[in-house]
């Protein structure tokens, strides 16, 4: 199937719900509201009560023509509201630093979680890399997910979507049509929110699509794009050369730190424009949702011209393609992509091994020492603060 995409910003209440409504019958969309549709028939539910909903929502165009809207973000009001049996909840909490499943899993009862470490493909030393279709195929039905069922994804990392980010695009990788992100992550949930167990599926399996190689990148296609000689080149995609993006830390970028891991060279791939992941976000204090008594900094993706002035200042062309992101491991440049995503551009690549791989194989160009350009003229003040405090290179693939 392809994916074309409309972006619309949510003003608030009623007039909201009417300028949805309006889009999804002008084009015969089913809208994703509670109750839970999935038909390619022109079918929408109860309005929106709050303008926090939703940051965007696209479409899918299925076989035979029919759309289905999905919200590359959603918020928690929106998965209270509509809450159902087809709605799925994953955690996907995430650290570098330490296991997971030693910190984060089962903070929320009855949800699934998915390890980004064990669902990933074993054959390879780089880490988390995307699994084959039969392990994830596995690993879906394990969890009781099929493939009609809107899967939201959180992660403990404050609303900066560390590995949830990482899942949904694993997700699309396979062709699952509705998925989503927590907008604050686990903070987002509602403190009520009390997920059921998921239903038993029986005999039943999760069927996977072949991998949509439009959304994954090996290092040949990079390769290919930056005209290095390789064995199995396959030639340019659609005869362009790609917008690189690196996702990475400025320090990281700059080769002014060292890569935290220790066996991982500095330096970045020839061509790439940074667009530090961190940067994405503004930062609030919010009441914690384990012990509102207490503040939680927390992160939330800036609102739509904020967000586009990020991208066109490092310079990235939103809409342009091909576009493919890297960083460390594959794991915040899935953050980035959800970013444009939730702009209106969804045919964004990952390159699967990132930095990781690229900086070790041999006979290809490599850029350790650039120009660094001169501080933008407005204020730095919210991502300078949010550096400080979780933009350590020692913190975030």
């Amino acid at each position: 199937f392809s994916i074309t995409t409309m972006t619309r910003g949510v003003g608030g209440g009623r007039g909201a719900a009417a300028v949805g409504r309006r889009w999804a019958l002008h084009h015969n969309t089913t809208l994703l509201t509670h109750p839970l549709q999935t038909t390619t028939t022109t079918r929408v539910g109860a309005p929106y009560h709050h303008h926090a909903y939703l940051r965007c929502f696209s479409t899918t165009v299925l076989p035979g023509g029919g759309q289905v809207a999905t919200f590359p973000i959603v918020t928690g009001q929106w998965l209270q509201h509509n809450w159902s049996p087809q709605v799925k909840l994953l955690d996907a909490s995430w650290s570098l630093l330490c296991n997971p499943m030693t910190v984060y899993n089962a903070r929320v009862p009855d949800t699934p979680y998915f390890d980004i470490d064990e669902i990933a493909d074993k054959s390879t030393r780089l880490p988390h890399m995307l699994p084959s279709r039969a392990l994830f195929e596995q690993r879906m039905s394990a969890m009781s997910i099929q493939p009609d069922d809107h899967v939201v994804v959180f992660d403990s990392s404050n609303g900066q979507f560390i590995a949830s980010a990482r899942v949904w695009w694993t997700l699309r990788v396979f062709g699952h049509r509705q998925v989503s992100v927590l907008e604050a992550g686990y903070e987002g949930l509602p403190r009520d929110f009390k997920p059921q167990p998921a239903a038993t599926v029986g005999n039943a399996s999760y069927v996977a699509q072949d991998v949509n190689k439009d959304l994954v990148w090996d290092k040949y296609q990079v390769m290919d794009s930056l005209g290095v000689y390789s064995e199995k080149g396959r030639g340019q995609p659609d005869g362009d050369t790609a917008q690189i993006i690196d996702a990475r830390a400025a320090d990281r970028f700059y080769a002014r730190v060292p890569e935290p891991r220790e066996d991982v060279p500095k330096g970045s791939i020839p061509t790439a424009v940074n667009v530090p992941y961190m940067d994405l976000f503004d930062q609030r204090e919010v009441p914690s949702r384990d012990d509102p008594q207490k503040p939680a900094q927390t992160f939330y993706l800036k609102k739509e011209p904020q967000l586009r002035e990020v991208f066109e200042r490092s310079p990235v062309q939103i809409m342009q393609g091909p576009t493919v992101v890297y960083c460390g491991s594959g794991v915040t440049a899935c953050v980035v992509t959800l970013a444009m995503a939730s702009l209106g551009q969804e045919r964004v690549a990952v390159y699967d091994g990132s930095w990781t791989e690229w900086s070790v194989l041999d006979r290809v160009p490599k850029t350790v020492l650039r120009k660094q350009p001169p501080p933008p003229k407005h204020s730095l003040r919210n991502r300078s603060s949010a550096s400080s405090t979780t933009d350590s290179p020692k913190a975030r693939s």
